[in-house]
């Protein structure tokens, strides 16, 4: 597993609590027709997934469905990886360049994000 994996799972050393995944488009996927038995399943899976993952609000990144701009999650994750790779720290106003290449040092060390 990569380094993004390892912060975002909380199995990196240092690393806090892991992360997760917005579960965006959950009420929607729920009544999308699916003719494939093995798709309905696998539909079936992702939802149990992540309607059982209860995770607190601090700790869910990229819930682009409640808002657009990068929160305190992302900072946290991004402060993490920052760390991680002998960046120091980053702001939250350094987050947006972070996560478009506009500030390419993190991707350097970390491509998988």
């Amino acid at each position: 597993a990569g380094m993004l994996a390892d912060h975002m799972s909380g199995r990196a050393p240092g690393a806090s609590a892991g992360f997760g995944l917005a579960p965006v488009g959950l009420r929607q996927a729920a009544h999308v027709v699916v003719p494939a038995p093995a798709l309905a399943a696998a539909r079936c899976a992702a939802l149990e997934y992540f309607s059982g993952r209860g995770l607190p609000a601090d700790r869910v990144v990229f819930a682009f469905d409640k808002a657009l701009a990068p929160g305190p999650p992302e900072t946290a994750l991004l402060t993490q990886l920052h760390l991680a790779v002998g960046l120091g720290d980053v702001t939250a106003s350094q987050i947006p360049a972070v996560l478009t290449g506009d500030a390419p040092d993190l991707l350097a060390s970390v491509p998988e994000l």
